[in-house]
């Protein structure tokens, strides 16, 4: 900072002043990404991958473990890791992946593998630019599976969008630090050569939100008989992809959910029978006979 005579402090160059606001900006998009390790079997790699993160600007780790869990802290790990220890110590292990993305707005699976869950439309370079459209205002998860399997078709459930790692059809297959690296390195390269300022983009749904509107579609269209009864989720997985490219917010959300409850009364067929959120149930006394409109929907909000 340049003095003046009288030994005030005078402005800095406003070249100077748009590098720190880039790097201010820079530093909250990476913060909005998170990286997800679903049942690491390796201490080592869940080292590896800590500095890996580090190395990018990303630094929120979490874990996945339902049963036994392999040590993120021990030696192996600790040695790694290098100077990420800190992230180490930090990283919240949860029991579900479910859980661990239930505050992310867009999550990323990772896979390899082919088959009809597994229709991974992005290259890793290519998702960066919806990772960064995203975690401009809102957390993004990447997510991992266990070093000999990936992801299991369960966890890709809670995954909006697939991408993978282009590699030699010969060798495709990655460590898991190599493939957390080349993701968040793309990432970091997508972030650090955009040039467009941060836009005010409508909020959006969580994953959670998305989860519960799901469970209700799914109710819904089970009980008209348009999906199959004995594999549901073959046609489930192509909505979940499809709705979610449209960057739903928690109002679509809620106007969705009204539709499905009004379409449910002039049935007769009741109400939802899955689970069901505090907004669900607002102004809904048991017994009610009049049409369910959504209160929420309609509330001061104007035409959607």
């Amino acid at each position: 900072m340049i003095q003046s005579q009288d030994g005030s402090a005078e402005d800095q160059p406003a070249a100077e002043r748009d590098v720190q606001t880039d790097f201010a900006q820079e530093a909250k998009i990476l913060s909005n990404v998170r990286v997800v390790l679903v049942e690491p079997q390796h201490s080592g790699n869940i080292g590896s991958s800590a500095r890996a993160m580090k190395n990018m600007g990303i630094t929120d780790l979490r874990l996945v473990f339902a049963e036994e869990r392999t040590d993120p802290v021990n030696a192996e790990a600790r040695k790694m890791a290098m100077y990420a220890k800190d992230m180490l110590y930090r990283a919240p292990v949860y029991s579900s992946l479910a859980e661990a993305v239930s505050d992310c707005s867009l999550v990323v699976g990772t896979t390899r593998r082919k088959g009809k869950f597994r229709h991974a439309t992005y290259t890793t370079r290519e998702i960066a630019q919806r990772v960064l459209e995203t975690a401009r205002q809102y957390p993004v998860a990447l997510v991992f599976g266990p070093e000999n399997v990936g992801l299991s078709n369960e966890d890709l459930r809670s995954c909006q969008e697939l991408a993978f790692i282009p590699a030699h059809p010969d060798f495709a297959s990655l460590n898991l630090a190599m493939a957390v690296l080349i993701l968040c390195y793309e990432v970091f390269q997508e972030i650090r050569n955009a040039s467009a300022r941060p836009s005010d983009p409508a909020p959006l749904a969580t994953a959670e939100e998305l989860a519960g509107m799901f469970g209700h579609m799914k109710d819904l269209l089970l009980r008209v008989g348009f999906l199959d009864r004995e594999n549901p989720e073959r046609m489930m997985t192509y909505l979940r992809r499809l709705f979610s490219r449209s960057d739903l917010s928690p109002r679509d959300v809620r106007v969705l959910r009204g539709i499905f409850r009004q379409v449910n009364w002039a049935l007769g067929q009741g109400e939802f029978q899955g689970e069901l959120d505090g907004s669900e149930l607002k102004g809904r006394p048991d017994g009610q006979t009049a049409s369910p409109v959504d209160e929420t929907v309609n509330e001061q909000e104007g035409p959607p």
